[in-house]
C-alpha cells in the first residue's frame, strides 16, 4: 500500500476534525459545568433568602401567639382572682347567717 499525500492529508483531516470535536465538545462542557454551577449557586441563594423570609414569618407568629397567650393568661388570672373575692364574699354572708341563726337559738 503506497501513502498517497491526497491519503495523508485525509487522515490529517480527520484527525483535525475528531480534534477540534473533541476540543468543543470540552468547551462545552465546561461551559455547561459553569452554567449549572451558577444555577446551584442562584438555587441556593434564592432558597436562603426564602428560608430568611419563613424563620421572619414564623418569628412574627411566635411573638403574636405569646401575645395572645399573655393576655388570655392575664384575663384568666383576672377571672380566677374574681371568682375568689365572690366565693369569699359567699363564704362571709354563710357565716353571718349562721352566727344570727346561732344567736337567735340562743
Amino acid at each position: 500500500m503506497e501513502i498517497t499525500t491526497p491519503a495523508v492529508i485525509s487522515v490529517i483531516t480527520v484527525a483535525a476534525s475528531i480534534l477540534g470535536g473533541a476540543v468543543s465538545f470540552t468547551k462545552l462542557k465546561k461551559s455547561s459545568n459553569e452554567e449549572r454551577k451558577k444555577e446551584i449557586e442562584l438555587a441556593i441563594t434564592q432558597a436562603k433568602e426564602y428560608t430568611k423570609i419563613q424563620v421572619d414569618m414564623l418569628k412574627k407568629d411566635i411573638l403574636h401567639m405569646k401575645e395572645v397567650y399573655d393576655s388570655e393568661f392575664a384575663n384568666l388570672t383576672r377571672k380566677i382572682d374574681d371568682l375568689r373575692d365572690e366565693l369569699r364574699h359567699s363564704n362571709d354572708k354563710v357565716i353571718d347567717l349562721l352566727k344570727k341563726a346561732l344567736e337567735d337559738k340562743a
